[in-house]
């Protein structure tokens, strides 16, 4: 087949505008043509690109750096209706913080008011006859495209799209955790997410730097500005230590007779600030121990067992489940295994119901180290700590939220829903969003919340204590309660004193078992 004339209706060419623009048009100027034929006589013309779109994008007057449109193919489900009036669409009307069109100041919508009908895609174009959303005749271009084609400003649009390719152009800094081992059989992702364009909370991150941006349009646009807090450290080398070598042979009598040596320490100080870290997860595990006083009951009493024994089968026999108390105890196990030896903290996971349930790793926490090129580089004492004891809380977080969840899929089990091996989602934590950079030889660290525990509200769990009795009580006649580790807390009783009693009972718990 030889390619006929394609009209690309370079006429109606705009500033920014999506592939799924150049296509309508593409359409629109050769009427009677279907989309395959189309496509069609695009392969023809450029043989190299691999897709429609990519073909459409080269064939521009004026090509554009393309930063948003290859990553939002489906940016068409969200427009103006204004500009889809006037053949005009652009990939940021997808952005989920920008509400309203930066052109006419109307609200985005994902339903054209032509018709009341989701916006079509490309293989529904041809078939609207709407004077919104579908495929213009010249009669509707006269009236509603031409008289606005010179007067309307892209100005704005302009400004967000240098505001997002700049911001994502800027030299990339690498942050990861210091002594940091998975705990499931994939790399578990970092307890922190550097937020992108396509976040909620990207504009009250990034425009600080960029108040030029929104300093005019941001009332019509309607873009929400959070407030936003900073932390900053002084950036010293990084020196590699033992444990950054490699995973300890525990089959080695030698090993794990120095592991043995290790337990009978009072505290650990390996690593920089091992000290400091018992000191810090005492003052996080004082607070998560409050936080679920205030929000289960006052008279709630956590016990803080080891759980190992428990598998699906046993849980599923269970009338209920406490997902304070077992939130609390993984945690905790997670930490103190961390504080002896960071690379067994990996066994501490090995629950059999939780890789039965689905479980493929929690958020783990740690010291921060910073990647820059080739050269690495560790914080100083107080970021360190204040990193550390924020990575805690949401570590807990994301085991509360797993138990809930969980707790949720054996209730629907016992009910006829056999599929609680598959679980849902991860159910965001809206504190992990952060965003960080360099300057004058400073690590600055952006985040919105000082405390995620705060902020987090958990499901309403009716009458916790009893359900934590019942649970405690059926799982106790069933195997017996714990007694090589069972300890039971409360908020009242829970001071320093009492947190090395723990650790006394967990070096034992471990020489005994181990």
């Amino acid at each position: 087949m030889k390619p006929f004339h394609l009209n690309m209706g370079y006429l109606f060419e705009q500033q920014n505008e999506s592939t799924y623009n150049i296509l309508r048009r593409c359409m629109i100027c050769n009427p009677g043509a279907p989309l395959t034929l189309i496509e069609s006589n695009l392969r023809l013309i450029d043989t190299k690109s691999k897709s429609t779109m990519d073909r459409l994008r080269h064939l521009k007057l004026t090509p554009d750096d393309a930063l948003i449109q290859v990553k939002l193919p489906m940016s068409y489900q969200r427009q103006c209706p204004q500009c889809a009036k006037g053949l005009y669409h652009t990939d940021i009307y997808i952005l989920p913080w920008l509400t309203h069109c930066p052109i006419h100041h109307c609200e985005l919508t994902t339903i054209c008011p032509g018709c009341n009908k989701s916006w079509p895609d490309k293989n529904e174009l041809s078939m609207r006859d709407c004077n919104t959303c579908g495929l213009l005749t010249f009669n509707q271009i006269h009236l509603q495209v031409l008289p606005n084609l010179k007067y309307t400003s892209y100005t704005d649009i302009e400004k967000i799209n240098y505001f997002i390719k700049n911001n994502s152009a800027k030299k990339r800094v690498v942050l990861n955790s210091y002594n940091i081992v998975s705990t499931a059989p994939y790399n578990d992702p970092q307890w922190w997410k550097e937020v992108t364009y396509m976040d909620n909370l990207y504009p009250s991150f990034y425009v600080q730097n960029y108040k030029c941006v929104f300093k005019d349009i941001n009332n019509e646009l309607k873009v929400i500005i959070k407030s936003i807090k900073k932390k900053f450290s002084h950036l010293s080398p990084y020196e590699i230590e033992r444990y950054d070598i490699k995973d300890p042979d525990y089959s080695n009598p030698l090993v794990h007779s120095e592991l043995l040596q290790t337990l009978s320490s009072n505290i650990n100080t390996q690593g920089r600030f091992g000290k400091a870290r018992y000191g810090w997860d005492y003052q996080v595990m004082k607070n998560i121990i409050e936080w679920i006083h205030l929000n289960a009951s006052e008279n709630h009493r956590i016990h803080l067992e080891h759980y190992h024994y428990l598998d699906m089968y046993a849980l599923r026999k269970l009338p209920c489940l406490c997902p304070y108390c077992i939130a609390l105890s993984i945690w905790f196990f997670y930490i103190a295994w961390r504080q002896y030896d960071p690379f067994y903290c990996r066994r501490s996971m090995n629950y059999e119901f939780l890789f039965q349930s689905g479980y493929l790793g929690f958020y783990p926490a740690g010291e921060p180290i910073l990647t820059v090129e080739k050269d690495k580089f560790v914080m100083d004492k107080k970021f360190t700590g204040w990193f550390y004891r924020r990575g805690l809380e949401i570590l807990f977080l994301d085991i509360l939220q797993y138990m809930f969840n969980l707790s949720n899929r054996l209730e629907k089990y016992k009910k006829g829903n056999r599929d609680y091996y598959n679980p849902k989602n991860r159910p965001p934590i809206l504190d992990r969003y952060c965003s960080y950079d360099l300057s004058n030889d400073n690590f600055n660290f952006y985040y919105e919340n000082e405390h995620p525990l705060n902020e987090f509200l958990p499901p309403d769990f009716q009458d916790i204590n009893k359900t934590c009795d019942i649970f405690h009580q059926k799982l106790w006649s069933r195997d017996g309660p714990s007694f090589d580790f069972n300890i039971t807390l409360s908020s009242s009783e829970f001071t320093y004193k009492k947190f090395n009693v723990i650790h006394e009972h967990f070096r034992e718990f471990v020489k005994i078992r181990y």
